[in-house]
């Protein structure tokens, strides 16, 4: 369980409430580790604060992949957090360093892994094209706007090929009905607007353990 380092600095307490969850999966066995934490800064100079900052919506687990973006508007995860998350799960895992457009908070703002070979994405986001693990996998495409204003791809995965999205897109749901998909639609246009979606709103605790 890694604790992260996030670069907003109205956003650094979150870590805290948190908290009470994290002992009790201590206390069940879980190892607990903290990405040290960068240096607050104002936030009119956040692209200039020394990090390492590494923020779970940049962070999406493919087996033993590991794709972490990396915003070039300088707002979230940077590079330091990279390589601290590569030093710290070891040869166990494959840490990709994903860079993405300067508008985009998160990676998961412009992906989301329905199932295993078929994914939502936004693929301007990716300034250096679509990470090689989707080479040939099925994408179905939204626009960088539909993400950055409606996080249309920041969806809820509540098992392989059944998903919860926004009920403004509903487009999209009829591009994953036809893909074989179960899709649940919720009105969540009252947080959208503070830049968090469906993934950004819950979190596993659990997970199987990758194949060697």
């Amino acid at each position: 369980m890694i604790e992260a380092s996030l670069r907003l600095p109205h956003r650094f307490k979150e870590r805290f409430g948190l908290r009470p969850v994290m002992a009790e999966l201590v206390r069940r066995g879980a190892r607990h580790t903290v990405v040290p934490p960068g240096c607050p800064v104002p936030l009119a100079e956040v692209a200039r604060a020394r990090g390492p900052f590494l923020e779970g919506g940049d962070v999406m687990i493919f087996g033993a992949d590991v794709l972490v973006g990396v915003g070039r508007g300088c707002f979230a995860t940077d590079a330091g957090g990279v390589d601290w998350l590569r030093s710290e799960l070891g040869d166990a895992y494959r840490v990709h360093a994903v860079p993405l457009h300067p508008r985009v908070l998160h990676l998961d703002d412009g992906l989301a892994a329905v199932r295993e070979g078929l994914a939502v994405v936004a693929p301007e986001q990716f300034t250096d094209g679509l990470p090689p693990l989707l080479a040939d996998w099925e994408l179905v495409p939204v626009g960088l706007d539909e993400a950055l204003d409606l996080l249309a791809a920041n969806v809820l995965v509540l098992g392989p090929g059944q998903v919860v999205i926004d009920s403004r897109v509903p487009w999209l749901a009829d591009a994953l009905v036809r893909h074989d998909v179960t899709v649940h639609t919720l009105e969540f246009d009252a947080v959208t607007p503070f830049a968090g979606g469906f993934r950004c709103s819950h979190h596993p605790l659990f997970r199987r353990t990758p194949p060697a």
